[in-house]
């Protein structure tokens, strides 16, 4: 028996393409188990290919529908086409970029149009990235890019270690960014609730250092993390890897601004008695341009042991 796997496009309800995209060959009569179905592997080779010929036929109906001017509808000409490789879940899609040259009927000097633009900045799904970071923010770069290997219908190559490592760090990059400058992604409405003020705010903070991979040249990575408590409840934790006085003291300040920091809360710290610790917090709720710390405390370990 032979099962073969069409995929038609259908645009405005009207058929415009049909691609035959995979065929499985299975016995008319069945001996044995593994003959029912279909296997791991052919299911990864089907949705590989169905994934590839959607992708194709997206970019093929963006491309021509771009070369058309939005204002007089008349053809641009082609500046060049270019290939592009496209990742996705379901595997290395390769596609061809075209670009435009603007059209002239509302003046101005030529420029270069591009209706697939996102393909110079942006290479892979939001879901394969959410994929990657998830899984290696999780475990062992290396044990996340073989497990990943195994589950995702991929046509070309594997999973590699280095892409794992690459995403994971941007996504946490980004995430960075998000809480130590949220106007730039509260932008040009904030989907945020706002936030209480707080009178007292008691933060807890400790750190140690962990052996590095001397992926950067470091031998050892200094890692700060603790909790806060904003008016008795119990607030959200945070941790980080310390690179710089500046850095630190900018997550320091967004975590306290998080939990309801003012220029009138009082800060209680919590540290070790390490006078770094307790130190950064005081820095980084000092004199600023926006706010002016009127109380400052600061508690011990070794004062509440007693």
């Amino acid at each position: 028996m032979e099962f073969v796997i069409w995929v038609e496009t259908r645009i405005a309800g009207r058929t415009a393409d049909i691609h035959q995209v995979a065929m499985v060959d299975r016995p008319a009569g069945i001996n044995a188990a593994e003959e029912m179905g279909l296997s791991l592997a052919d299911g990864k080779t089907i949705i590989g290919q169905v994934q590839r010929r959607v992708v194709e036929m997206q970019f093929e109906v963006q491309a021509k529908l771009g070369q058309h001017c939005p204002n007089c509808q008349s053809l641009r000409r082609i500046k060049d086409s270019r290939p592009r490789s496209f990742r996705t879940v379901f595997g290395v899609i390769g596609v061809r970029s075209s670009r435009y040259l603007r059209c002239g009927c509302r003046g101005g000097a030529g420029q270069i149009v591009s209706p697939l633009w996102f393909l110079w900045h942006q290479r892979a799904t939001p879901e394969l990235e959410y994929l990657l970071a998830s899984w290696g923010s999780r475990m062992p770069y290396r044990r996340a890019a073989e497990l990943l290997g195994e589950i995702l219908p991929l046509q070309r190559g594997r999973v590699a270690q280095s892409s794992v490592r690459r995403h994971t760090l941007a996504v946490g990059h980004r995430l960075d960014e998000r809480i130590t400058v949220p106007e730039e992604y509260d932008f040009p409405n904030s989907e945020r609730l706002p936030i209480p003020p707080r009178n007292r705010l008691t933060i807890a903070i400790d750190g140690t250092y962990i052996r590095s991979d001397r992926i950067m040249g470091l031998t050892q990575h200094y890692v700060i993390a603790g909790r806060v408590e904003a008016d008795g409840q119990l607030g959200g934790s945070f941790a980080w890897v310390g690179q710089t006085a500046a850095d630190a003291q900018r997550f320091v300040r967004s975590t306290l601004e998080t939990h309801g920091w003012t220029s009138k809360s009082h800060v209680v710290v919590l540290a070790d008695g390490a006078d770094g610790l307790t130190g950064l917090v005081q820095r980084a709720t000092e004199n600023s341009a926006r706010s002016i710390l009127d109380w400052f405390h600061i508690v011990r370990r070794e004062s509440l042991r007693r």
